[in-house]
């Protein structure tokens, strides 16, 4: 399933801020328009998600990432604090491991 950004939000973006308004707000308001609004929208009709989050990827932010959470940030079907479950099944996974489980398993990537 795909999800896209609100066409009218993002031109509206583009006209007002530039096409890389990115950086210089610190990708906030960018990725608030072209990221979290359609994960929002994606995640309203589940229980459930799963992430490929780590916390080798940003030590300071996700050093604490938990496998399994009552996702802080996203609502789910049920609406409301607590009615959406994220897995986070590599949060413990170090990069690298990543990277040579998927050479021996031969899965085709792009980088």
């Amino acid at each position: 399933e795909y999800m896209f950004p609100d066409a009218v939000e993002v031109q509206a973006l583009v006209r007002t801020k530039g096409l890389f308004s990115f950086y210089e707000d610190g990708h906030q308001e960018c990725c608030r328009v072209r990221k979290v609004r359609p994960l929002r929208r994606a995640l309203k009709g589940l229980k459930a998600w799963i992430t490929g989050q780590r916390k080798d990827q940003s030590p300071g932010t996700r050093s604490e990432i938990p496998v399994v959470q009552v996702d802080p940030v996203f609502e789910g079907m049920d609406s409301g604090i607590g009615s959406l479950v994220k897995w986070n099944p590599v949060a413990n996974v170090k990069g690298n491991d990543i990277w040579t489980f998927l050479r021996t398993m031969n899965v085709p990537v792009t980088q």
